[in-house]
């Protein structure tokens, strides 16, 4: 990360007068960066050239010192690599060690490997921010904008132990997947079988959370989320932090299984896509399953030639890349992207998918049997039967009704 503050001289005396700020390193609250001289190209590498250090207290909002180093050229990167190796671009703190997310996010060959590959095909994922837990995300201004990939195709994050969610699933009887067995069991959503028959059709899912279209209102907490907590949990606070739990608004398992089922090419653009981010764990895969984003490059029209006053004729070409999706390999997908995916593997394909906002939303529980109807326009309701809304008034307390969902869970085993 830098900061650059700088006014194009007008003339070579208003140039030689000239600064702008370069590297930027944050340790203990206190901001450290170079102060550079302003200097041709030619004269970067100067070994007679010196810049300035400065350290910036950020909680006092003063300046603590500023001194001439031996830089012999151009002040380019501050860090503090013994205490970080994100110290770059995150703060850091004496005493205060990185946290194994990060340091298995720097050091994760699957990473290292995903990374390279995005940036050959030239779609390398842009950063906007980090997670509590130090985890990056993607840039928001560029993914909400007319050329949405140019915040890159998929953010690699983790390499996640997924066994425990694995041997959950796989111990779900198989009419767990259906709507008759979660309207009992859970809850259900009633309102998008025209989208899911358009673009996603044999698609079987388990909602655990769920939001209105535009993500701006409440979550609302299905009972089978309570069977997969003890082994989903740990994970989604590996990827984000305990704090950025809440900034969950929706959060699914989607199963796909092998010549049934088949998700069309498709962009996600609710509020909940266009303000927040799409990260998968993916559960069980295989490398027959195709995971494609799918691109735009806007380029001149070699065939035409332009008259006098007349444009330029632009082809809109649209390339599928396969993305990396390993098991347990968590990552952000650039759903403001187009993406598609195929299961042309002998195994159910099985993936965690996860909506965020860059703030918090309040959860709401509902009992089984919740019908929750989901209108577009008008968002989400989940309504109760009057038994079930008089069994919640007489139950009172959240303790009791978290002991009532949590008996409810176990129905997923029976």
């Amino acid at each position: 990360l830098s900061i650059g503050i700088f006014v194009f001289p007008t003339n070579e005396s208003a140039a030689m007068s000239c600064r702008f700020l370069k590297g930027l390193a944050i340790v203990d609250d206190v901001a450290y960066f170079g102060i550079s001289p302003w200097a041709p190209r030619s004269a970067r590498n100067d070994p007679q050239s010196n810049n300035e250090l400065a350290a910036f207290d950020l909680v006092a909002g003063e300046l603590l010192w500023r001194r001439q180093v031996p830089t012999a050229g151009l002040l380019n990167i501050i860090g503090a690599p013994h205490l970080s190796v994100a110290s770059t671009y995150l703060p850091s703190y004496t005493g205060k060690a990185e946290t194994d997310v990060v340091q298995q996010h720097h050091n994760s060959p699957e990473v290292a490997v995903a990374m390279q590959s995005l940036t050959k095909l030239g779609y390398p994922p842009k950063v906007g921010g980090y997670w509590s837990s130090g985890l990056p995300y993607l840039e928001m201004n560029l993914k909400s904008s007319k050329t949405p990939w140019d915040a890159g195709l998929q953010l690699p994050l983790l390499l996640l132990n997924v066994s425990q969610l694995q041997a959950d699933v796989l111990a779900l009887p198989p009419e767990a997947w259906n709507y008759q067995y979660q309207a009992k069991y859970s809850a259900v959503m009633a309102g998008r079988e025209g989208n899911q028959a358009a673009f996603k059709p044999g698609v079987e899912g388990i909602v655990l959370l769920f939001s209105d279209n535009d993500g701006s209102g409440p979550v609302y907490k299905f009972p089978a989320y309570d069977y997969f907590a003890p082994a989903l949990e740990p994970l989604l606070e590996a990827i984000l932090g305990k704090h950025d739990l809440q900034h969950i608004i929706r959060l699914q398992l989607a199963l796909m299984r092998p010549g049934m089922s088949d998700i069309k090419i498709h962009v996600d653009s609710g509020g909940y896509a266009v303000r927040g981010h799409r990260i998968h764990i993916p559960v069980f895969t295989h490398p027959n399953v195709a995971f494609d984003v799918c691109p735009h490059r806007y380029v001149p029209d070699p065939a035409h030639s332009p008259g006098e006053g007349e444009p330029q004729r632009i082809l809109d070409i649209q390339e599928c890349f396969k993305i990396p999706a390993v098991e347990g390999f968590a990552f952000e997908l650039n759903n403001r992207a187009a993406h598609r995916v195929a299961n042309l593997s002998p195994i159910d394909r099985v993936h965690v998918v996860i909506d965020l906002c860059q703030g918090p939303h309040p959860r709401i529980s509902v009992p089984p049997g919740t019908v929750c109807d989901y209108d577009m326009k008008k968002g989400l309701l989940c309504k109760y039967s009057d038994n079930q809304q008089q069994q919640q008034q007489q139950e009172g307390s959240a303790l009791v009704q978290q002991q009532h969902y949590s008996a409810t869970a176990a129905k997923w085993l029976e």
